[in-house]
């Protein structure tokens, strides 16, 4: 009968320990999981530097994504008048808002809107 006991203690304990073990990779795991995020976003952050200063635009490889950067903020820009277009809306010339067509100032920034197709009197 010792036997059988002395084999389930050890038993118990190899569970536990693999338990443990099994914690401590998923410890792990999430650990580099954040780390990769963090070079994740450290690299965004340096290439958003690289593009806004202009940097490495003589290599040709940076300089062909930075003109498909710019095709995609073409894009972008596009997309967004025709959503102002379509809610009636305008640029704002002081803030860069969306104001309501007509309007006489920003709701954002208070600024006065130009005047369009002003009639004289």
């Amino acid at each position: 009968m010792a036997g059988w006991t002395e084999k389930l203690s050890r038993f118990t304990q190899t569970a536990v320990d693999k338990g443990k073990d099994v914690a401590e990779i998923t410890r792990i795991n999430i650990d580099n999981a954040g780390e990769e995020s963090n070079i994740r976003r450290l690299l965004a952050e340096i290439g958003k530097y690289v593009v806004e200063s202009h940097l490495l635009s003589e290599d040709p490889t940076v300089a062909q994504k930075l003109e498909k950067i710019e095709a995609c903020r073409k894009k972008i820009n596009e997309g967004n008048a025709r959503i102002r277009a379509l809610k009636g809306q305008e640029l704002c010339p002081n803030c860069g808002g969306s104001v309501n067509r007509g309007a006489r100032f920003c709701d954002q920034c208070g600024a006065m809107m130009p005047i369009a197709n002003a009639e004289v009197i």
